[in-house]
């Protein structure tokens, strides 16, 4: 297990939701060990990374630009269920993501 993972796990059980974590390209860098998800965060996980489609989709929400956590709505086209993605920084250039099943939408 990495620190990453770790982080993953602090994060997922902080906000009461999965957890994944992704580098600028999408590519994935760990997961929480919680269960559950939808169909991108299951793909994420056993492929490593998201779709071009995928990405596309949440760089048109604004992600790669905001300073602040981000709200997506559920998609089920694409089998993209509502999530928060925390965009992580540093010296203003993305480093990375967290992204969570939207805690709020779950309930």
């Amino acid at each position: 297990m990495t620190e990453f993972d770790d982080l993953a796990d602090e994060m997922a059980t902080l906000l009461g939701a999965p957890c994944t974590v992704e580098d600028p390209d999408f590519h994935r860098v760990a997961y929480s060990g919680q269960s559950g998800g939808d169909t991108v965060r299951q793909r994420s996980i056993m492929e490593r990374r998201a779709t071009v489609e995928v990405r596309d989709w949440f760089h048109g929400h604004g992600i790669r630009e905001s300073l602040t956590p981000v709200r997506t709505p559920r998609e089920p086209d694409l089998g993209i269920e509502a999530r928060l993605c925390i965009p992580a920084r540093h010296h203003n250039r993305v480093q990375g993501y967290f992204w969570l099943l939207d805690p709020e939408a779950q309930m």
